[in-house]
């Protein structure tokens, strides 16, 4: 069973969720009014401008936020629905707050097995935006973590009165605050408020060895554009049949080539006229990657990354996904949990678990996990949790989550959850016992690589586990990631406590990672004796990160991909899908 136990740490991974549908009749969604974004100027996009325009940059947090909005008119995510959410915010904001820009989104209806207790029988849009916070002089020292999370704390309520200030405008639709990741910068230019429009591209390249495209190739083109078109780009197939199956198409380039699709959200025309803003974003596009494609930078780039010969094999708008006869029932079992006990598809709709992991301890350390969670209730008719309290940070309560959970998913509590929570857990009858080394959940650097934080928590481990024993460590660790501590220092404390773990017969799992920084990269992920974890979905499609990091990844299990999230508790709340990236 403990091998059961392992399978969990991968519901640590996100959610990319495929849009399969169809457009209307002309093959684009109804144009929205022109008055929607131009009428009349906006107060905090005019005041953010002054404020750049007289002091030559702002010192500001650029918050990068992922929210859901759930509702019966929700999908499609009009142009029209994007400028009421953009309005409805600038009206609520408190001062000192810039424009919202939406970057991306996902429009989903639920599928079978995937209903759950967050709302999602109804239609829901995952979206990422950016938000500009401007600081004045007087704010406190910003090297303090409690500073920042005091921040969004306060400014939470904000994301409470934009649901309700939107429903007032005429959109019937709910809004929740999914993730929030913050960094300081100085802000040297305005943001324009402009809608997005979702372009599905498929692209044929060849491959300078005649192999197969890979997820890292398919990633490289990604970046390789993005750059050159200003626009948020997902890589969404690199599989000549998948790529053939997405635009429902039968033809390929032939001689080696290879297909991908990329989805591209790209800005709007703001001054489309007649032609429609979404067509104008089609064909600026097209001409924009027929020009790219025969540029001496991307088939430089191509070549460094083993391609050539890219053309443009199609261009569309995004479909936006059809309606489901009837709403899905929830799912008896959780499809992460089907998936577990079986080696091939189609699912059987049951779990079958042995012993539960009866007499296995698993230490997880994260941020704390809510033991108050209805996940975690004793079963054996006693009030209060079945979380075991270990140590915790600097006198931190390892039975709470971060005070920020809210703003991060209290990734502590949700893994939690899939370990061993009554109803969603792996291993129900495992002892789970948190160790906290953070006291935030979004701010890492100044408390999690001290001597205090992360080493110290492993320290707890060790001097306290009884085999057999699991050490879960919720979170990674690369040259590439922000520190406060010396790198080669935060490398040799980790590598020497997890020799001692492994000495001890303690098996440690770790994430494989997350982003754009390589598997290999992540010291813990790196250690030989650690097992590392990456993620499939419902399709069993891997993850774009996992595919092109294969080499360094222990194992596989539910947890990413293309298709549905997992669901999991929710610190403070109740359950939520984690979204992806």
């Amino acid at each position: 069973m403990r091998a059961g136990v392992w399978l969990l740490v991968v519901c640590f991974l996100g959610l990319s969720i495929l849009s399969e549908a169809q457009t209307g009749a002309n093959g684009f969604r109804n144009n929205p009014s022109e008055t929607t974004w131009s009428s009349e100027p906006v107060a905090a996009q005019q005041r953010w401008e002054a404020i750049i325009n007289e002091t030559g940059g702002v010192l500001a947090l650029h918050e990068a936020l992922i929210v859901r909005l759930s509702g019966p008119g929700v999908v499609p995510f009009t142009l029209d629905t994007q400028a009421i959410l953009a309005k409805a915010f600038q009206q609520v904001v408190i001062p000192n707050l810039g424009p919202v820009e939406i970057v991306s989104y996902r429009e989903n209806y639920p599928k079978p097995g995937y209903s759950d207790k967050v709302g999602s029988t109804e239609p829901y849009v995952d979206f990422a935006g950016n938000l500009y916070h401007l600081f004045n002089l007087s704010m406190p020292n910003l090297n303090i973590s409690d500073t920042w999370t005091q921040a969004w704390t306060d400014e939470f309520t904000n994301f409470l009165m934009w649901g309700a200030k939107a429903q007032t405008m005429g959109l019937n639709a709910s809004i929740r605050l999914m993730s929030v990741n913050i960094n300081e910068m100085v802000m040297t230019h305005s943001v324009d408020l402009v809608p997005v429009v979702p372009v599905e591209v498929m692209v044929a390249v060849s491959t300078l060895d005649g192999s197969n495209l890979t997820a890292a190739q398919a990633s490289s083109v990604a970046e390789g554009l993005q750059g050159q078109l200003g626009a948020h780009i997902d890589v969404m197939a690199w599989n000549t049949q998948d790529a053939l199956d997405m635009f429902d198409a039968t033809f390929d380039y032939g001689n080696g080539s290879q297909l991908m699709v990329l989805d591209i959200s790209l800005p709007a025309c703001e001054n489309a006229n007649n032609t429609g803003w979404e067509s104008c974003a089609l064909s600026t596009l097209q001409f924009k990657l027929l020009d790219l494609f025969v540029s001496n930078a991307v088939v430089a780039w191509l070549d460094k990354n083993g391609m050539s010969s890219p053309r443009l094999a199609g261009i569309r708008l995004r479909p936006s996904p059809q309606a489901p006869d009837q709403l899905q029932a929830p799912a008896a079992v959780p499809w992460h949990l089907d998936r577990l006990d079986q080696r091939t598809l189609p699912l059987d709709g049951q779990y079958t678990a042995d012993n539960g992991g009866l007499g296995v301890n698993v230490f997880l350390l994260s941020g704390g996990i809510d033991a108050a969670h209805t996940e975690f209730e004793r079963t054996d008719g006693v009030p209060g949790t079945r979380i075991k309290a270990g140590w915790g940070y600097n006198g931190t309560d390892p039975l709470e989550d971060c005070p920020d959970a809210f703003a991060w998913y209290g990734f502590g509590t949700y893994s939690a959850s899939l370990i061993g929570g009554n109803t969603l857990g792996v291993a129900k009858n495992a002892t789970i016992t948190s160790v906290r080394f953070r006291t935030s959940c979004m701010l890492e650097s100044t408390n999690i690589w001290a001597p205090g934080g992360l080493p110290s928590a492993i320290d707890a481990v060790l001097s306290t586990a009884v085999a057999p024993a699991i050490m879960m460590i919720e979170t990674w660790w690369s040259p590439n990631r922000f520190s406060s501590d010396d790198d080669q220092w935060i490398e040799q404390a980790l590598k020497s406590r997890l020799d001692q773990a492994i000495a001890q017969n303690i098996t440690v799992i770790v994430p494989a990672g997350f982003g754009d920084a390589p598997a290999c990269d992540n010291v813990l992920a790196a250690h030989p004796g650690t097992i590392v974890a990456s993620g499939f979905d419902d399709f069993d499609r891997l993850t774009l990160f996992g595919a092109a990091n294969s080499s360094c990844i222990s194992l596989w299990a539910p947890g990413g991909g293309l298709g549905n999230g997992v669901l999991g508790a929710m610190a403070y709340s109740d359950y939520t899908s984690i979204i992806p990236r």
